[in-house]
């Protein structure tokens, strides 16, 4: 008996799927009625009659309309789909003007975003970088003059220069020359350079507020006569210093000073107003600093 029962019990747990099923079918997946299958097998008795053939053709009606109204795009698709043909075309719409718009708005903003960056790293290398001057340490020396009537010692004319560092950060110097001279004119000045010949001083460096000092006598004679001397300070002969350095911040950039001081003898009435001392000679290219 209990054999019996748990046999029936599993033949309806596996045919009530299928039964669900086939009530779950659409009209078009459902198997033949009881209905078609005696007009098949009656074909002589259940001929089509016109009531069935009307009502046939209104659910063929029915469903073409239905496929009809499912398949019209909605308004969104049929947007999407207008935009991807006007794209597919070439045409401009308005999401692609915003894109350009955009994108030019962005490299703008890129572009100076990069300018602002190298201006305030430029601006900092220069606050920060180190300077180095070249300044007389004594702006009024005097002239040495030695006397040819009386016999005695032998005065020497020095232009004493102070080069110093007057940056924010260490110097490393590369090359440094002095040069002090005798010309007729200030017109007519020895070619370039006239600083000389430079040294070489690699290895050393300045320091914030540090200077360091060369000597250099007159050329070509370093001893002034009277005569001499009677010329420089009548404005005929003049003594003029030129002064180099070259340098290296701490940067790694490399930069250069020029000087050049010409000892200036007030001539006329201005005798009694300025002293003789040396001057900065009006010359750019004598006097430039990178």
């Amino acid at each position: 008996m209990r054999l019996f029962l748990s046999s029936f019990m599993l033949l309806f747990v596996f045919m009530w799927p299928s039964t669900l099923g086939r009530q779950g079918l659409s009209q078009e997946q459902q198997p033949k009625s009881h209905e078609a299958q005696e007009k098949t097998t009656n074909k002589g008795k259940q001929k089509n009659s016109p009531a069935n053939s009307e009502t046939f053709k209104s659910s063929a009606h029915e469903h073409i309309e239905a496929q009809r109204y499912y398949s019209q795009p909605k308004p969104e698709k049929e947007e999407s789909r207008r935009n991807s043909e006007i794209w597919m075309l070439g045409k401009p719409i308005a999401s692609d003007w915003v894109m350009v718009g955009l994108t030019f708005v962005i490299a703008f903003l890129t572009l100076l975003y990069v300018g602002v960056t190298y201006w305030q790293v430029k601006t900092a290398h220069t606050i920060n970088r180190a300077w180095i001057i070249i300044n007389p340490s004594d702006s009024n020396p005097g002239l040495a003059i030695t006397s040819e009537k009386q016999a005695g010692p032998i005065y020497i004319n020095i232009f004493d220069a102070s080069f110093k560092n007057v940056g924010n950060t260490p110097a490393h110097l590369l090359e440094m020359a002095l040069n002090y001279i005798t010309v007729d004119s200030l017109e007519n000045l020895p070619p370039r350079p006239r600083h000389g010949n430079p040294q070489n001083v690699e290895g050393i460096m300045l320091v914030p507020q540090d200077s360091i000092g060369i000597r250099k006598p007159l050329a070509p004679h370093s001893s002034l006569t009277d005569k001499d001397a009677l010329t420089i300070q009548n404005a005929e002969k003049f003594l003029i210093a030129f002064g180099y350095v070259s340098y290296k911040d701490v940067f790694g950039k490399r930069h250069e000073t020029h000087c050049s001081y010409v000892y200036d003898f007030p001539q006329g009435l201005n005798i009694s107003i300025y002293k003789p001392r040396f001057q900065r000679f009006k010359s750019s290219e004598d006097n430039k600093a990178t």
